[in-house]
């Protein structure tokens, strides 16, 4: 199975999310679908009974067909058989980070809000390693060799504390958001839960490692999960290393596809990098959004921001968990007043 389709992943996340995984399996005559998903509980009572909201792990999930003989018939049956289920577990919203290319059947006929958040870029692994690879990344990648760039590839997380240091460095340099603090212990229980289904992709320079990148994989697909570039080598293009050895070294694994991922917003800067390792990409990204308890749902809002959810300016879902900073103005401003 698909590695962010597989309960293993979503136990990841247990700690750093404070939440627990579940898997929803629906069968009928037409087939077979799963629904991983995290289940966390919202931390205020309606009338005295406990909600929770579901939602996908970091990076990609949501319901999966695993055998089919009728497609429309599958899928219609169980979104009916899942309000139901939510319904009565007491789960007030659901929000769901869809596969660019497991899931789509489903995304399509998902019966709540879908939203595309922007592009993927996903490398095609059956291509030759260099097609579709910018020549400047290609000059790069051959200057940085010869300049005596080398590679390690670590299956055991063996160089962890090296990864470690470039890894939160980069997150301070971006300014990122707490969430992406994963700590030590995440990547360790990674090592543990997820062996031979990840390696990290080390770029030396005599003798230092200077940059990184945490790959997770399975038989069909790989994905670029963390990374970054030791402070004072950011001219150096190693970034550039990481990638075209990471592909090369899928490719030697069979893998079919490698998903390194869009920008952090749009198609900025980070989107246009990745892009040159596969120029010919054009894979969009969706998120699903869904209140099962309509009337709860706004409940929960009124009791934590003393309005209305139609008067709550934020894009953030679900609404009841934005902080104040995912606000607009001018409603920021009614709660520094008080």
């Amino acid at each position: 199975m698909n590695l962010y389709f597989n309960e293993k992943y979503g136990k990841l996340y247990k700690t750093h999310e404070k939440a627990t995984t579940d898997t929803f399996c629906f069968k009928n005559k037409y087939g077979e679908i799963t629904n991983m998903f995290l289940k966390k509980e919202i931390p205020y009572k309606i009338d005295k009974q406990i909600y929770y909201d579901i939602f996908t792990p970091y990076g990609f999930g949501g319901p999966v067909i695993m055998s089919t003989t009728d497609k429309d018939k599958l899928v219609r049956d169980y979104l009916e058989a899942f309000s139901s289920y939510c319904i009565k577990k007491n789960i007030v919203s659901e929000f769901v980070r869809y596969h660019p290319i497991e899931n789509d059947d489903i995304r399509s006929k998902f019966n709540g809000k879908v939203e595309r958040i922007g592009k993927q870029i996903i490398r095609n692994l059956h291509e030759p390693s260099e097609k579709n690879i910018s020549k400047r990344m290609l000059k790069y990648y051959k200057k940085n060799i010869k300049e005596g760039m080398e590679v390690i590839f670590d299956d055991t997380g063996d160089y962890l504390d090296d990864f470690l240091e470039i890894y939160y460095s980069t997150m301070d340099r971006n300014n990122a958001d707490e969430y992406y603090y994963f700590k030590r212990s995440f990547f360790e229980n990674i090592h543990k839960e997820l062996k031979d289904h990840f390696f990290y992709t080390h770029i030396f320079m005599d003798g230092t490692m200077i940059a990184s990148g945490l790959i997770l994989y399975d038989k069909v697909y790989a994905y670029a999960f963390l990374g970054g570039t030791r402070e004072g080598f950011y001219e150096c293009n190693s970034n550039v290393n990481v990638e075209i050895e990471t592909i090369k070294r899928l490719k030697e694994k069979n893998i079919s596809y490698y998903l390194l991922g869009g920008g952090h917003k749009g198609e900025d800067g980070i989107y246009q990098f990745k892009k040159k390792f596969a120029k010919n990409s054009d894979y969009d990204y969706y998120v699903g959004k869904k209140i099962h308890h309509n009337d709860v749902y706004k409940k929960m809002v009124k009791r934590r921001f003393k309005m209305n959810v139609d008067q709550v300016d934020t894009s953030f879902f679900p609404v009841y968990r934005a902080d104040i900073t995912q606000l607009e103005e001018p409603i920021r401003s009614l709660f520094k007043s008080n």
